[in-house]
């Protein structure tokens, strides 16, 4: 071989052996590009999942955000068995668990063909990150439907008519609790008259729960036996005495948590309703006359479970058809950070200014849409209300 045509052999050698070694760089450049578009995607899915604590909510962004970066369809079923799901809604698929290998929370399956392995790996995270954002999903699931079943036994079933009288109620948890609020309320019918209750105790969770069901549940006993709304205010007090008694016999630290509440017990007499009211550290209950006018019913009591020999007050009014009285917690006029204050003589202007609409329901809603307003849907404390209406037919 002449020396040019060596030349020209070791020229196209270094050639071919560059445009080799630029073909592997950008391999490897493109290899880099798609590692860092995965870890970009798992990032965006870290950040979707993060604070989503509802199950379905976690299937469905986990579907849509990993399908967007494999421009696959991407299912997450959520099924237990340890084999991959035979029924799919795709021909081919990549199956990967969700959870243990042992013991799975689901499949996340990817449609179309083969995955390569750079997907394959993205696929994998993806699913690990799912597993436990569904795993925290499902304990807080499991809790909130705990406490939502405690908070409903702490509240009547429903509110037993009586010829009369209509009776309205509602109850707002603080927006955002996670554990049972304190307040309670009860409408208990014994004959031809009813008790109204309302009652707020000390602090949150499972703790308050306990004391809120011995509440409503000492109130509503002492209902039933007739007992006046200074009696049932008493009875309470020395219940909650009493356990505070036991716990200290127990070598326990009581639990010095205060109750407060207001009753009112409601008889009928000619044209209307007799109503004797109780308190105890609970907001006035405010009557609102058909005529327009407005007064707070204001008998002096102390805080429950807090003293030996309390002393508590009783007041006596007459309520006429067209009159409504209306019982609330503090949540209702103590909502902490509203932009506009709301008081004991707003709510009575309030419900003044609907006089003409005698309708228990309407009001209650009045109340609650007033205190979502005031509050921006940023309810702060626990709100709950209860409501009569002395309507034009009273039977005797």
């Amino acid at each position: 071989m002449r020396k040019h045509d060596r030349i020209a052999a070791l020229g196209q050698t270094r050639i071919d052996e560059l445009e080799r070694r630029i073909d592997e760089l950008t391999a490897e450049l493109e290899h880099q590009r798609t590692l860092a578009a995965q870890r970009s995607h798992l990032d965006a899915l870290n950040d979707a999942l993060l604070g989503a604590l509802d199950p379905e909510l976690v299937v469905e962004t986990t579907q849509r955000q990993l399908g967007d970066a494999l421009r696959r369809t991407c299912v997450v079923l959520r099924d237990s068995r340890n084999d991959a799901p035979a029924a799919l809604p795709f021909e081919h698929a990549l199956c990967v668990a969700i959870g243990t290998a042992d013991v799975p929370m689901g499949w996340l399956c990817v449609a179309g063909p083969e995955l390569n392995a750079d997907e394959r790996v993205l696929a994998g995270e993806a699913a690990d990150r799912v597993g436990r954002a569904l795993a925290a999903a499902l304990v807080v699931s499991g809790r909130s439907h705990v406490l939502g079943t405690l908070e409903r036994s702490l509240l009547p079933d429903a509110l037993l008519p009586l010829p009369g009288l209509q009776l309205a109620s509602r109850y707002l948890p603080a927006t955002g609790a996670h554990d049972v609020g304190g307040d309670f309320y009860d409408a208990v019918r014994h004959g031809d008259r009813i008790t109204l209750i309302v009652g707020d105790v000390q602090g949150k969770g499972a703790e308050a729960a306990t004391l809120t069901s011995l509440a409503r549940h000492t109130l509503r006993a002492s209902a039933l036996a007739d007992h006046a709304p200074a009696a049932l205010l008493e009875h309470l007090n020395t219940a909650l005495l009493y356990g505070q008694a036991e716990q200290l016999h127990a070598g326990q630290d009581p639990l010095l948590r205060f109750v407060t509440a207001a009753v009112a017990t409601l008889e009928p007499v000619e044209g209307g309703f007799l109503a004797r009211v109780a308190r105890a550290g609970q907001p006035p209950p405010v009557i609102v006359r058909s005529a327009g006018t407005f007064q707070h019913v204001e008998p002096k009591g102390v805080l429950l479970g807090v003293c030996q020999d309390p002393v508590f007050e009783e007041e006596s009014i007459e309520l006429a058809e067209g009159d409504t009285i209306i019982l609330y917690t503090d949540g209702v006029i103590e909502q902490r950070h509203a932009m506009n204050p709301f008081s004991e003589r707003h709510l009575g202007l309030l419900v003044r200014n609907r006089r003409n609409v005698v309708d228990a329901e309407a009001t209650a809603q009045l109340i609650e849409d007033t205190v979502q307003l005031i509050t921006h849907d940023d309810v702060r404390d626990d709100v709950a209300i209860l409501v009569a209406c002395v309507t034009p037919k009273v039977r005797r």
